[in-house]
């Protein structure tokens, strides 16, 4: 078993991936410490936030990958985190390095197709929570069960195939489980940790 991180290792080693990473939104290039103890980091398509990070009395906004301090507004990301979903479904502790693994694997696929858009869909069906990626051209398709859900769910989204390796790559690192949180197909997607971690993830809009 690898070792467990804390919550400061985790900001320290996943937060650059998470940050901003052009030059138009230089603020978004950092990691937010606000007065609540909680930290952010975004690239605006997806989000970490870490509660009981931290006893900083003024708000300041850190280079995720340099940590200089970023003068700037950061955006209120508690109102981008919804509160209320309707679909609820736990990955267990002992779970989460087989769910990664198949993350992973989709994801290396999704990218070798489109690096630009590295795209795998996550559906929910007979009792079963996959992660799949389809293409045409070449002629490919690749499902990987991740967990396990109500016979009766059945749902299904699309987003970026990196960004959900990620986030379970987080989880990973704490060793926790994972509790994934679902509303509508083109809401926010967020994965849960009962410890103060959460990573939200803005799924494509693909129309029906």
């Amino acid at each position: 078993m690898s070792k467990t991180l804390s919550k400061v290792d985790i900001l320290s080693k996943f937060g650059k991936l998470f940050a901003y990473t052009g030059e138009s939104r230089p603020i978004l290039q950092g990691i937010h410490y606000g007065t609540n103890g909680i930290a952010f980091v975004t690239n605006a398509h997806f989000a970490l936030r870490v509660s009981g990070m931290h006893n900083f009395q003024q708000p300041v906004t850190l280079n995720a990958k340099t940590g200089q301090p970023i003068e700037g507004v950061y955006p209120d990301l508690s109102r981008i985190f919804p509160t209320d979903f309707l679909e609820e479904f736990e990955i267990s502790q002992a779970e989460v390095p087989e769910a990664l693994l198949a993350a992973q694997c989709t994801a290396a696929v999704a990218v070798r197709l489109s690096k630009k858009v590295p795209t795998a869909r996550l559906e929910i069906d007979d009792g079963i929570i996959y992660l799949s990626v389809d293409s045409q051209y070449p002629d490919l398709t690749l499902s990987a069960k991740i967990g396990d859900a109500p016979v009766k769910s059945k749902s299904l989204r699309t987003f970026n195939a990196e960004y959900f390796s990620t986030a379970l790559a987080v989880f990973e690192a704490a060793n926790t489980a994972v509790t994934l949180r679902l509303r509508g197909p083109n809401d926010p997607i967020v994965l849960s940790s009962d410890t103060g971690i959460d990573v939200l993830i803005l799924p494509y809009r693909v129309s029906s």
